[in-house]
């Protein structure tokens, strides 16, 4: 040993940096070597990660079987739990392969000898080892399903945990008496000295040694808070002159005033709030845990200010046209101070709750200031609801004071939990509904109003009367249309907004912490197991986001080819639309397979859905698959194309569009014929521009007997050959078609070059044939016939001869004679 030492202490005395070189590379080959090894070994590594999962675990149950485990740790747990098991989760699909891999090695050996027969050494170790391997994956997956169950156990118990934790506090009896009366009386007294102790010895403390900070602080504190005030002082003036002026304001204006006369301020006044926390915090002058008592203090400041705006901007008691709520001006007053009595008594109750934290107030105190706290609440709301809203109601027996049944009865009902349950001793939830029916109930108001807006604004034409509508429809040139579009957007995006924002703080006011909605929000962006189907709602709406991307992306490229490179082309119309159906069928494809790849969804998970699709195409859906293929025919083929005039059922028209199951032709009296593609296919069309525009037209024209006819056919094809419209090739021709009755008939044939053409040739060449007929005397005759009246031989009248009648009345049958001239009877 001492000659082994000896000879390590001369080599690093002679050659110390060669000394240095090789115990480094000896570490970086040691270091390869287990990275190697780890990489090459990964069921050793799920093995140690399944050990230290084990421990975590452990610690996770002996911090739950703890008897003062807080709120706040059983929230990390429940966070933390749900990420281990993700974790686990994937450790195990990464361990996959290696799995398969040993299957595949096994099934390459193939199948072992049977009795009697051997194989090779070195086939016989290499199975046994793959089959120790394959033995040691199966009981390391099985551990780790084990694990995965018990982490699901312990994330029920924490969920246990916190509810039962929760319903002790809010269900735990304190009986209030006399006796507690007078022992919280001197508690409190006790109380209050300590905190006069506790800021009297704070303020000593900046007055004597930090005056300077504290003034700079109060100066920059009070410089911001003047700052935000005038920020927001124009938009308030603004709204409190109209409130002077007009009288009968829209619905959508006082929402809106409604609403920027509660946040404005409220916002001004939270980041003053906030500036003097963080100008005290960055000075240095909270000592004496006053920061605690500055921060309760500034909370309640800004929530009594907020609640305070909230109800002016609702119920307005000096403007009644701005008021949101139908009732008296006297209902408005009185609501207005109840509104405000009840949040400053909550927020004195806040600030005296937190003090009493802070210097442990007993738990005596406690009770009895809660139920006090508790009794005004409810004495108040009691004023509130028994308030007449209406001094001109009907009289109507489905009315209280003005109040909805609905309304009255659930307010009378959270009165009557509220004291009977402070009464009885459950002062902790009589508390709870009280503090809920303040912070709560403002909260809810709020997201009302917002929605009431958001709604107003999504209505027809009610965006293009504020500031930004008018903006937006000046500046960017927009029509009525669009800007509706635009203003039901906003009201879709105004909605998400108000439930993004309101829904979790009305959950922090009902026992929920940050954490669990940051543990709900993992969820959500991580996605959560039904079955064997993970369902990823970030994955939905990032899959969503694409396919709309996608789509965009490819009207981006249809325009862009439209216009760069269709207009560069000798393509018809009908070509071109081709093209730009096809791309558009392309893109939208591409964008469907990203939306469903980004969506987390398995193409081959697909497979069952398609096999049961493909028995409805047979039945139901074959019609709609038919037209479908009928419409890449008539796209690939284009038998007809847009433009081309067509006769479908005897009905001629211009095909305007083809789509992907039916085809519109609009007739020329504008009627539009939606034919599906299949009768298109199957059935006879007929093409007046399959292969070209031209087209044949035949004049029909008679002339009098009489008339020159080869002057006749002269005028013809000179008419014909004045028209350019007309084609010389072939030649007009005359055909001289029959001897009429009452005219000599011919008729001009002639290829017109664009059969869009048609009617104004006709009707020019006819006016034309007209005005030289008249030139040199040819007659156009009229149908003439000739009537002839023959004469007949008058023949004598035969002699009439009288009839008998009979009478009624008269005895046997009697007869009378009537002369024929008289008459018939």
């Amino acid at each position: 040993m001492k000659n082994s030492l000896a000879f390590i202490s001369g080599l690093a005395r002679q050659r110390p940096w060669l000394w240095v070189s090789r115990c480094f590379l000896a570490f970086f080959v040691w270091f390869a070597a287990s990275l190697s090894l780890a990489a090459n070994n990964p069921l050793s590594e799920l093995e140690r990660y399944l050990g230290d999962l084990n421990k975590a675990a452990d610690k996770i149950e002996r911090e739950l079987s703890l008897r003062d485990v807080t709120d706040t740790q059983l929230s990390r747990l429940r966070l933390e739990v749900p990420k281990l098991s993700d974790e686990l989760f994937l450790r195990a699909l990464q361990f996959q392969p290696r799995v398969i891999e040993i299957d595949e090695g096994l099934e390459r050996l193939g199948p072992k000898p049977a009795d009697g027969k051997t194989e090779s050494e070195e086939i016989a170790q290499e199975r046994k080892s793959l089959a120790e391997q394959r033995s040691a994956a199966t009981l390391t997956l099985k551990d780790a399903e084990i694990l995965s169950v018990r982490l699901r156990q312990l994330s029920a118990a924490v969920i246990d945990t916190q509810r039962r934790k929760f319903t002790e506090e809010l269900m735990t009896a304190r009986p209030v008496t006399w006796e507690l009366f007078d022992k919280a009386r001197e508690q409190a007294r006790e109380e209050f000295q300590a905190f006069r102790d506790l800021m009297a010895g704070w303020l000593d403390t900046l007055t004597r040694f930090k005056s300077g900070r504290m003034a700079i602080a109060l100066v920059l504190a009070l410089s911001i808070f003047v700052g935000t005030r005038v920020m927001v002082r124009r938009n308030i003036t603004t709204i409190a002159r109209l409130k002077r002026t007009e009288d009968n304001p829209a619905y959508l204006s006082r929402l809106l005033a409604a609403l920027w006369t509660a946040l404005l301020p409220s916002l001004a006044l939270a980041l003053a709030c906030i500036a003097i926390y963080q100008l005290f915090a960055l000075f240095g002058l909270f000592r004496f845990r006053a920061d605690q008592v500055v921060k309760s203090a500034l909370i309640v400041i800004a929530g009594v200010a907020f609640v305070s705006y909230l109800i002016r901007g609702v119920l307005a008691p000096r403007y009644p046209a701005w008021r949101l709520l139908n009732i008296s001006d006297a209902a408005a007053r009185r609501l207005s101070w109840l509104g405000v009595a009840m949040a400053v008594i909550y927020g004195i109750d806040y600030f005296i709750n937190d003090v009493g934290t802070l210097l442990s107030s007993p738990v005596d105190l406690t009770v009895i200031r809660s139920f006090v706290t508790t009794l005004l609440i409810g004495v108040l709301l009691m004023a509130t609801v028994l308030t007449t809203l209406r001094t001109d109601t009907d009289g109507s027996a489905l009315r209280y004071r003005g109040w909805s049944p609905t309304i009255a009865l659930g307010i009378w009902l959270i009165i009557v939990l509220m004291i009977v349950a402070s009464v009885l001793g459950y002062v902790s939830l009589g508390r709870f509904f009280a503090r809920q029916v303040v912070i709560t109930g403002s909260i809810a108001v709020t997201m009302y109003i917002g929605f009431l807006a958001a709604r107003s604004i999504s209505q027809r034409d009610a965006f293009r009367g504020t500031r930004l509508g008018n903006f937006l429809q000046s500046r960017f040139e927009l029509g009525d249309l669009a800007m509706d579009q635009i203003a039901l957007l906003i009201g879709l995006l105004i909605n998400i907004a108000i439930l993004l924002i309101g829904v979790p703080v009305i959950l922090l006011q009902w026992g929920f912490n940050a954490l669990d909605l940051q543990s709900w929000l993992n969820t959500a962006v991580n996605g959560f197991s039904i079955g064997g189907i993970r369902i990823s709602p970030s994955g939905i709406l990032i899959g969503v986001g694409v396919f709309v991307l996608g789509i965009v992306a490819t009207r981006i490229v249809q325009r862009w080819f439209d216009l760069k490179v269709l207009t560069r082309t000798r393509f018809d119309t009908g070509v071109k639309d081709s093209i730009r159906a096809g791309i558009g069928y392309t893109g939208y494809f591409i964008a469907a397979l990203m939306a469903v790849s980004y969506a987390g969804l398995n193409l081959s998970n697909l497979a069952l859905i398609a096999g049961a699709l493909s028995v409805g195409i047979g039945f139901g859906l074959q019609n709609i698959v038919n037209n479908f293929v009928s419409g890449l025919i008539l796209l690939i083929e284009r038998p007809i194309k847009t433009g081309d005039i067509v006769t479908v059922g005897g009905q001629g028209g211009t095909v305007h569009k083809i789509n992907v199951r039916s085809t519109e032709v609009e007739t020329f009296d504008r009627e539009t014929l939606i034919i599906p593609n299949a009768d298109l296919i199957n059935s006879t069309v007929g093409n007046w521009m399959h292969k070209d525009q031209t087209r044949r037209m035949i004049l029909k024209i008679g002339v009098a007997y009489g008339s020159d006819v080869e002057k006749v056919r002269q005028i013809l094809l000179d008419a014909a050959a004045a028209d350019s419209r007309i084609a010389t090739t072939p030649e007009p021709f005359v055909y001289f078609s029959d001897f009429g009755a009452s005219s000599l008939d011919f008729q001009l044939r002639v290829i017109l070059r664009d059969i869009m053409d048609t009617l104004s040739v006709e009707s020019d060449m006819r006016f034309r044939v007209v005005a030289e007929f008249d030139k040199v005397g040819i007659e156009i005759p009229f149908p003439q016939q000739d009537v002839r009246i023959k004469e007949l031989p008058v023949q004598p009248e035969p002699e009439k001869k009288p009839r008998r009648t009979r009478r009624k009345g008269d005895e046997g049958t009697k007869t009378s004679d009537v002369d024929g001239a008289d008459g018939h009877i």
